[in-house]
């Protein structure tokens, strides 16, 4: 389902988490290889990401093991130079199930290619889910996505994309690249315009996709510990 590109190593801030193994190719030889019945790993590594900050969601908190189980199943067939620790199983229930309920209600993953076919409403789309993520803390009424160079023509390859949050009280703009892959700089454009009393963060791990968390920078820096990989929130 997803073989691990990784763009960074864990840093010493990050404590003494290990660098996780390698996903490898389903075609590879390897000694691991996810089944169904891994779902027990994965509702366990759902029970410490709440205790970093994650936030069962509804199906999650009512039947913890059925979710689990079908992020197992979903993910069956993925190939591991070694055994699965604690932070594979907790990134893949980051992940969730590809269509199946989020897991977690301060958790997402989404897609990042093919990009350069999507739409304005494809963008307004995907960044509505992202700021959804810090509910109450800080309601946006909508998000509008547009060619930046003229609003009345659709967004072009190699151009950029405007993007326009409505909330109370208004925000600046800000633009994306429109490419094949997502501009993920999105994620330090939103933490700029966070309101000023929200402590919490956008956070992203990539991995060839994206899976964005919304948390405390304390507990960003727990959920890394936890992974062994770190979710950037800082534009640095």
């Amino acid at each position: 389902m997803w073989f691990r590109r990784i763009f960074r190593k864990p840093t010493p801030e990050m404590g003494g988490a290990e660098a996780l193994p390698n996903v490898l190719p389903a075609a590879a030889t390897a000694r691991r290889e996810v089944v169904p019945e891994d779902g027990r790993y994965i509702e366990a590594a759902m029970t410490e990401l709440v205790k970093v900050g994650l936030r069962l969601a509804p199906a999650a908190r009512d039947d913890p093991a059925r979710v689990a189980a079908s992020i197992a199943y979903d993910c069956r067939g993925s190939s591991f130079a070694g055994e699965p620790g604690l932070g594979h199983w907790a990134l893949f229930a980051l992940a969730g199930h590809a269509d199946g309920p989020r897991p977690f209600e301060n958790a997402i993953r989404v897609d990042d290619h093919c990009y350069d076919v999507a739409e304005a409403s494809d963008y307004a789309a995907m960044i509505s889910n992202i700021a959804a993520m810090a509910g109450d803390k800080w309601p946006v009424k909508s998000v509008e996505a547009r060619n930046a160079s003229d609003p009345h023509k659709r967004i072009e390859f190699g151009k950029p994309v405007a993007i326009t949050i409505h909330a109370d009280p208004e925000i600046p703009p800000f633009e994306l690249a429109h490419g094949k892959d997502f501009d993920w700089s999105v994620i330090f454009r939103l933490n700029e315009r966070l309101p000023g009393d929200v402590e919490e963060r956008f956070a992203i791990f990539l991995d060839g996709d994206a899976t964005i968390v919304f948390l405390s920078p304390e507990d960003i820096g727990r959920l890394d510990a936890m992974t062994g990989w770190e979710f950037f929130y800082l534009d640095s």
